[in-house]
């Protein structure tokens, strides 16, 4: 491994030539913040689909009311 000039949380593979970084508390930061997001994004995905499919009883119980 080679350290990258000027960064030392940084270092690079001297095989693959890929920048690595070696600060694993960092490191856990970014994953954290990363699942956080990913977790969020879902949240909202499932908030529009429970409108959506709100919406959709809506429209069936307008349906079932014109028929009484």
């Amino acid at each position: 491994m080679i350290k990258v000039k000027d960064n030392p949380d940084l270092i690079r593979d001297a095989e693959s030539k890929a920048i690595l970084a070696c600060d694993s508390v960092k490191l856990q930061e970014h994953r954290a913040r990363k699942n956080f997001m990913t977790d969020l994004m879902k949240q909202g995905e499932e908030v529009r689909e429970l409108k959506q499919e709100i919406n959709e009883i809506k429209g069936m119980l307008e349906v079932l009311l014109k028929k009484l």
